[in-house]
């Protein structure tokens, strides 16, 4: 596994297969322990990304950068680390979709 030290973090660069999988059952103080940790990352993630400018919504923080729109999906693994996802487009896109769809019609269906 390679690190990558970036100004605040430390960046851990590995294969998925390393990732640990989730059991298939968790016991109840599993289960709790999971819930509490998602809480504490939820607050953390939520009041960092507000103060770095970023918006927070249902888990994922998102932010207008010029043209382009910038989306961060994270997602805790078992145990310990987190995974992310990020999905940039540019804003452009959005007047085209809205124009497209103006009539309610959805991925070319009619309503």
């Amino acid at each position: 596994m390679e690190a990558v030290e970036s100004s605040r973090f430390i960046w851990q660069i590995g294969i998925m297969s390393e990732v640990p999988a989730w059991p298939a059952k968790l016991t109840r103080e599993q289960q709790r322990s999971v819930k509490l940790r998602a809480k504490e990352f939820d607050a953390a993630l939520k009041s960092t990304a507000r103060a770095a400018g970023w918006r927070f919504a249902r888990g994922e923080v998102f932010q207008q950068t010029g043209d382009w729109f910038v989306n961060v999906m994270p997602s805790l693994l078992w145990e310990r680390g987190a995974s992310a996802r990020m999905i940039v487009k540019p804003m452009a896109l959005d007047a085209l979709f809205w124009v497209s769809n103006d009539a309610g019609n959805w991925a070319g269906g009619d309503t």
